[in-house]
């Protein structure tokens, strides 16, 4: 699953992504029924259903939470997610036998929560946000890793929560906009944050993100403006990102 962070407000937690998996999620109920607090607010940075899954388990036992995230799941579940969720069920149809059968059904159950999945407080644009007594930059854009990604600036802990728009062992480009992406990680760089929390991986400081952006353009002009091989442009990312890669993601 994407990464999760819970920020402590007045009145209960700020849960910025949910997860997919349900293990994933009750792991935050846990952590919030042992605080004590309850679960107040959840902000999604982007539609992708690791990151937006565990939104149902968490309204159903939080019915007055506020959802926090833009309308692009809309169009998600009218588009890329409908189309998943015809393959999903197409495979489970022609093979109903196979032990990936389980993953097939559990998936489209989490597409079908549907409305669960969607904002009721959406953000549209940049700006403030007091959520439980915590003051958040929460900045949205429409061209990067999808076309809603919402990334959040926690001025009490100068944190920057990225969600994908910074993802280990490498980006995610299949609902990409590559150059607008580019450009946010510049904007991102700009920020006076003193660590970073990317939608996958490890957390970051200002060094590591910044080693981070520079790989990532040299990957999209490699691999988009240039005569070099997939594979060559493969070996420059991992040379780039040196030790923010483990052995085993730079083999993968």
């Amino acid at each position: 699953d994407g990464n999760t962070v819970m920020l402590r407000g007045k009145r209960g937690w700020i849960v910025v992504d949910s997860g997919r998996h349900d293990a994933h999620t009750r792991a935050i109920l846990a952590h919030a029924a042992f605080s004590g607090l309850p679960i107040s607010d959840i902000v999604n940075t982007h539609w992708h259903l690791d990151h937006v899954a565990g939104n149902a388990l968490l309204r159903k036992a939080y019915p007055s939470v506020e959802v926090h995230a833009s309308r692009a799941i809309v169009g998600a579940l009218n588009g890329f997610l409908a189309d998943y969720r015809r393959q999903l069920a197409q495979m489970a149809a022609q093979r109903p036998d196979s032990p990936e059968l389980p993953r097939w059904v559990d998936e489209i159950a989490r597409i079908d929560h549907g409305v669960w999945l969607h904002p009721t407080v959406p953000i549209i644009e940049d700006g403030r946000r007091r959520l439980s007594g915590r003051d958040l930059d929460i900045h949205l854009t429409t061209d990067a890793a999808t076309d809603g990604d919402v990334w959040v600036y926690d001025l009490g802990s100068r944190t920057l929560i990225a969600g994908d728009l910074v993802t280990l062992p490498a980006p995610f480009f299949d609902t990409a906009c590559p150059d607008g992406w580019r450009r946010v990680l510049e904007e991102l760089d700009d920020q006076t944050f003193t660590r970073l929390v990317p939608g996958h991986g490890a957390v970051m400081d200002r060094k590591d993100f910044h080693r981070y952006r520079v790989g990532f353009g040299r990957l999209v002009d490699c691999a988009g403006r240039s005569h070099r091989t997939a594979a060559q442009c493969a070996d420059g990312w991992v040379r780039d990102l040196g030790d923010l890669l483990s052995r085993t993601e730079q083999a993968q």
